[in-house]
């Protein structure tokens, strides 16, 4: 299979995926990201010790 093939048949699945409604929006993936960051630096914060001066 060339390249154009390959590219075409990825193009050809999307669509599909797209017509039968499984797909996600860009504020979607934008919002479980931020909660993935969120929840990832609520983690990194509770593993530094407090500063003792």
């Amino acid at each position: 299979m060339n390249y154009k093939n390959f590219l075409q048949k990825k193009v050809d699945q999307a669509r599909e995926q797209i017509k039968a409604g499984q797909y996600r929006s860009n504020e979607q993936v934008s919002a479980e990201f931020a909660a993935r960051r969120t929840e990832l630096a609520n983690r990194f914060e509770a593993t530094i010790p407090p500063n003792r001066t």
